[in-house]
């Protein structure tokens, strides 16, 4: 084997191991932001059902029934904020929208909806919420 033939051997030895280390730091990378996603996707589901298991009867319609900041499971002291609002959707058919907001990284959010039965409660406190006539 001549200096040349081991030379570029080395060389293509050297860019496949750049390259494999790459192909793992993406790996890695997208691992991590799949693990976050899920995450939020957890703590917006969960935030959702005790939406809609509490009612929340005593807030005016369209405000944030609940701003919280949950923890993270892995301990690193961030948190993600997680909004939930209720808006009344149609007045007929006493639906009210429910909907949760969980800030990922990145500026992006997970959002999920649902639509419930109004409470009277709620439609009640909806309505005196304006002007008495």
């Amino acid at each position: 084997m001549t200096l040349l033939e081991v030379v570029v051997s080395f060389v293509l030895l050297a860019v496949v191991g750049v390259a494999c280390l790459e192909l793992s730091r993406s790996a890695t990378e997208l691992e991590r932001r799949s693990v976050e996603w899920a995450q939020a996707v957890a703590e917006g589901e969960a935030a959702l059902t005790s939406a809609v298991a509490d009612g929340s009867s005593s807030l005016p319609m369209g405000s944030a029934i609940g701003s919280r900041r949950s923890a993270t499971s892995r301990g690193s002291g961030s948190a993600r904020p997680v909004v939930v609002t209720r808006e009344p959707w149609s007045a007929e058919a006493d639906v009210d929208l429910i909907t949760v907001d969980v800030s990922v990284s990145a500026g992006k959010t997970f959002r999920i909806s649902k639509l419930v039965r109004a409470s009277r409660a709620s439609r009640r406190t909806s309505d005196n919420s304006g002007f008495a006539p």
